[in-house]
């Protein structure tokens, strides 16, 4: 079997294509007057002005230096993809250059399949991410506050008194929205009562009629059929989650790393108009 392998054409094509590229990216230099990379004052100011044109506004300080960089970034990547040849018969501008050179180190980055250590650490390490939020079964009779006025809170008690007495007779107001609600979780009963609700809402016990509780519709005299508290997933059950998680990190990392080793073959010199942007722009290089 390894013997049928090792004649494998296709196999052998691979490795001398990984180890040409890897040549590449340790030797190949730039050429002479290619390897300085200038931000001067006036591209600076440029990019300033088309910046202002989008947003209608300048931009920050920060908002400048990202900017500058996402700059080096596209001549970094622009002239590297020159090198590789990649602009040979194509009229496509310069971002389009970028683009196909961060396709390309995106193929090639870290693609491993994550073992069961590391997904376990990733989540331990990222855990709020994958939080599932509490949620709630439970049914309601609501008491339409603008409709009763000031009765509407004596309603509501005279009512809550009924349910728990067993009368079956007990109707609240017609709710614009269900009046029952399963397995639904804080964020969606957040979305429909408000959030002074759900506060209310999470504090009460599973089983029997309680309340009333307020929303920004009136009261509400509410059972708790369920309620599953907020808590990490086991591995197992979001497996798939967490390894596209896990490989989506890993390959900006990588990306990250690639590009840095490009851009440490330049030369960079960035002309900042005043101080402050060179003292920023220092910390972030």
């Amino acid at each position: 079997m390894i013997k049928t392998l090792l004649k494998d054409p296709l196999l052998h094509f691979a490795l001398i294509g990984g180890l040409l590229f890897s040549l590449y990216i340790v030797v190949a230099e730039p050429a002479v007057n290619n390897a300085s990379i200038v931000i001067s004052t006036g591209q600076i100011e440029a990019l300033k002005t088309n910046w202002q044109k989008v947003w209608n506004r300048p931009p920050s300080d920060t908002e400048l230096q990202q900017i500058v960089q996402q700059s080096i970034r596209e001549e970094v990547l622009y002239r590297e993809a020159k090198l590789l040849g990649l602009d040979k018969d194509d009229q496509i501008i310069k971002r389009r250059l970028q683009q196909k050179m961060e396709f390309m180190f995106t193929d090639i980055s870290y693609s491993a399949t994550p073992t069961n250590q590391q997904l376990k650490q990733y989540l331990a390490d990222n855990s709020a991410k994958f939080i599932s939020p509490a949620r709630h079964s439970f049914k309601h009779f609501f008491i339409n506050r603008d409709q009763r006025g000031t009765e509407a809170s004596e309603d509501a008690l005279h009512m809550l008194a009924g349910l728990r007495a067993g009368e079956s007779t007990a109707s609240g107001d017609r709710f614009m929205f269900a009046n029952e609600f399963i397995d639904a979780n804080s964020d969606e009963i957040i979305r429909v009562f408000g959030e002074n609700f759900y506060t209310q809402l999470a504090a009460l016990n599973t089983g029997g009629w309680q309340g009333p509780i307020t929303s920004r519709f009136g009261y509400h005299l509410v059972f708790i059929i369920d309620m599953q508290p907020a808590g990490l997933p086991l591995l197992s059950d979001i497996r798939e989650r967490v390894s596209e998680e896990f490989r989506a990190t890993q390959r900006q990392v990588s990306n990250e790393a690639f590009y840095q080793a490009l851009l440490a073959k330049y030369q960079l010199r960035i002309d900042w108009p005043n101080k402050q942007l060179a003292a920023i722009g220092t910390s972030q290089q």
